[in-house]
């Protein structure tokens, strides 16, 4: 932390010409634009800079390889916006392999507006290589800055008082201190209150501390607040182990992703930051010791795809509808004993999993789930199904099996989509009477107390399958059978 005893003073700027480093970003941009407007562009610009005349790296890296993919630029003489889009998106995922730059941000800096004057243009830039050039020769203070704020981190490094090179995680949003020397930079940074929490500073220095010009490096944390979730949720991420490839420590990759698979880990506890992870839109959190869900994850508004099988839980807070464009939620092997209401305005749900839980009824409101084609409600204490399941046409699959329910309404056997029925022994008898509804023909027996032999079975003149597809700690005393569509595997001659 900046001792509030250290003060950065106001100095001479020294005597170069100065430029705009977001108006430099730009113009960088713009002539890498430029060049893929025809291939004599291409051609010219090739002739007249070199990468390192680039200042920021990422422009340096996409220069640099437009270069080394010439023949893939210049074959057809860029015909049409639709064959330059496929080379870019090609582009882009090269330099993903090979340099580990974002394909989202190679195609967004190559879909900035090309340079429209480019002699103006030019100029900046080979000023500017000059003046780096001729620091590189001359000087011998080099000096490093970092700036940390909530929009990304930006690496800055000087030779003498000017800037050398830009390393940024996010192009498009630049700190505002971002300045293209020295001295202009420690100017701005001497105006930052470094008391109210909000920002933080660090130094390394040559040698004495109260001399401003023996800075190294300077670091910035600005907006803590902000920037504290990343540094508490890698703290929980170290805590139980979770390897980089599962869990990045890097904060631009979390915010990226969109899987997280989390399962077999021994987690307790989910931290509240996780609610950060904007983008996820699939959560594995299956086979660990979770006792709750925190309230921020109903913050994860992308998410699709949520199974915490095998866990603890038994709440499921009515925030859950917020996740409204959950496609899957998986909850067997936990203790809820219900659903909050809100759960079933969640229309676009299609699997909903509650195997081997403690509920002992399922409301009316079930039947707003319209688009649900597959329930899973087996190993409850329930007796009864709600009338309204009757109104899910698009259900394909219901486990009932090793459950209290007698009966099941005959307007749900009718539906047409319904083709895998998994149940007691008891309901055997009723569905055998309504078999010509029910769109299948195979029936699994392995979990039943019926023989093959038996008259009912006989009678339902359907494929008899014993394989086993109920597991062994969840089979009751009374048997199951499941009636499904069974799809054979071709033969292969």
């Amino acid at each position: 932390m900046l001792e509030n005893s250290i003060s950065i003073e106001s100095k001479d700027i020294k005597n170069h010409i100065n430029i705009d480093v977001h108006n430099l970003r730009d113009t960088e941009q713009g002539i890498l634009n430029y060049m893929l407007l025809s291939s004599t562009n291409f051609l010219e610009i090739k002739d007249k800079l070199i990468e390192d005349d680039f200042t920021f790296l990422i422009h340096k890296l996409i220069f640099k390889h437009l270069v080394i993919l010439e023949e893939m630029f210049l074959a057809d003489d860029f015909k049409g916006v639709k064959d330059l889009n496929t080379k870019l998106e090609i582009f882009a995922d090269i330099l993903n392999e090979r340099e580990n730059v974002k394909i989202a941000s190679t195609l967004d800096i190559l879909s900035q507006a090309p340079s429209m004057y480019i002699k103006s243009d030019l100029e900046i830039i080979n000023a500017n290589s000059m003046e780096k050039e001729i620091a590189m020769i001359s000087g011998n203070i080099a000096n490093s800055v970092t700036i940390d704020t909530k929009d990304g981190t930006t690496w800055l490094n000087f030779m003498d008082g000017r800037l050398i090179s830009v390393g940024t995680t996010n192009i498009a949003k630049l700190p505002a201190e971002v300045y293209d020397n020295f001295d202009a930079m420690l100017n701005s940074l001497s105006t930052l209150d470094l008391q109210n929490g909000e920002n933080e500073a660090s130094m390394i220095f040559y040698g004495d501390p109260e001399n401003p010009d023996g800075i190294e490096s300077f670091y910035l944390k600005k907006d803590v607040a902000e920037l504290k979730w990343f540094d508490d949720i890698c703290q929980w991420a170290d805590k139980y182990d979770l390897d980089e490839d599962i869990f990045p420590r890097n904060r631009e990759k979390l915010k990226d992703l969109f899987k997280l698979d989390i399962s077999n880990k021994g987690i307790a506890e989910l931290p509240k930051d996780i609610g950060k992870l904007s983008n996820l839109r699939i959560l594995f959190l299956d086979n660990n010791n979770i006792k709750e869900l925190p309230d921020e994850i109903y913050q994860l508004k992308s998410l699709i795809f949520l199974s915490f099988l095998e866990n603890e839980i038994s709440f499921i807070s009515p925030d859950i509808n917020d996740l409204e464009g959950l496609l899957m939620f998986g909850a067997c092997h936990n203790n809820i004993t219900q659903l909050p209401m809100s759960f079933y305005s969640l229309t676009k749900l299609k699997t909903l999993c509650l195997h081997g839980n403690k509920i002992t009824m399922l409301p009316n409101e079930l039947g707003n789930l319209s688009s649900l084609t597959s329930l899973t409600i087996s190993n409850n204490d329930m007796k009864e199904l709600p009338q309204s399941i009757s109104r899910l046409e698009k259900l394909e699959s219901l486990d009932i099996e090793n459950t209290q329910i007698k009966d099941i309404p005959i307007e749900l056997i009718k539906h047409k989509n319904l083709n895998a029925l998994s149940m007691n022994d008891d309901l055997l008898p009723f569905i055998a009477k309504n078999i010509e509804y029910l769109d299948v023909d195979t029936i699994n027996l392995s979990a039943s107390y019926f023989q093959e032999s038996s008259s009912i079975i006989q009678e339902l003149n359907l494929e008899i399958n014993t394989e086993k597809w109920i597991e062994d700690r969840d089979k009751k005393d009374n048997g199951c059978v499941k009636f499904l569509t069974y799809e054979k595997e071709e033969s292969i001659e």
